[in-house]
């Protein structure tokens, strides 16, 4: 009995384990084509895929923006040198369900209820 029940444990860890990492492997498909799909849309300078892409409301200059404010977001986050940036880096994975990219501007991106969305900058000290 004793044996079985352990044998029952080590199953249950192991497809947790698997389970886990197919996950993770799911996250970094879809996380890959959208950031294919968004940095596309910066090289093209294509403001309304951008804003497609992005979750709101954001957090701009200490006040929440809405979608109808998003060209004075995409000027103030997403000038030549920040797409130029974007383009050419690499996002790494921070936590759960987040990767940042590292530019000028630390720029924030979330699996969401609609999937992978721009959510925010913060500083890159």
């Amino acid at each position: 009995m004793r044996s079985s029940s352990r044998l029952g444990k080590v199953f249950a860890v192991v497809c947790g384990a698997l389970l886990a990492a197919a996950n993770a492997a799911f996250a970094d498909e879809t996380f890959d084509a959208f950031w294919e799909k968004f940095t596309t849309a910066l090289v093209n300078d294509d403001v309304t895929t951008v804003k497609a892409l992005t979750q709101f409301p954001v957090l701009y200059n200490g006040e929440e923006r809405g979608a109808d404010q998003f060209p004075l977001i995409y000027d103030g986050w997403f000038d030549a040198d920040a797409r130029e940036c974007l383009a050419r880096t690499t996002p790494v994975e921070d936590g759960v369900d987040y990767y940042v990219a590292y530019c000028e501007l630390i720029y924030v991106f979330a699996n969401t209820e609609k999937g992978w969305r721009f959510e925010s900058v913060s500083a890159n000290d």
